[in-house]
């Protein structure tokens, strides 16, 4: 993702297909997805909306990786806690891949993005 600032304030995005840059990976596929033909341009108020979400993301994963090192600290000095601290690691990785996909799809909506 490369972008370029204009004088009207418009921000013009230019996206590098991450299968040109993995091609010949077993994962290639994993990477295929519907690319704009021209730049995306966003507005300041649609570059602030999606850096906010990003800022609300990023706020929700470091929070679930906090529960999971505060589990495994209390774990390693009260082991009898084990059991009680495992639902709580268990439900954290669900967590930050739900913040992920829900970043993801709306970073791909504004950047006119389609899922192939």
């Amino acid at each position: 993702l490369r972008s370029k600032p204009k004088e009207n304030h418009k921000t013009h995005f230019y996206l590098v297909h991450p299968y040109n840059l993995h091609s010949g990976t077993p994962f290639a596929h994993l990477f295929s997805m519907g690319l704009p033909t021209n730049a995306v341009t966003l507005a300041p108020s649609e570059v602030e909306a999606l850096n906010k979400k990003l800022s609300e993301a990023r706020h929700n994963v470091n929070n679930s990786l906090s529960l999971i090192v505060a589990a495994v600290e209390l774990i390693k000095l009260k082991p009898d806690m084990a059991a009680r601290m495992l639902d709580t690691l268990g439900k954290q990785p669900d967590k930050i891949v739900e913040e992920f996909r829900g970043f993801s799809s709306e970073f791909e909506k504004a950047m006119h993005i389609t899922r192939d």
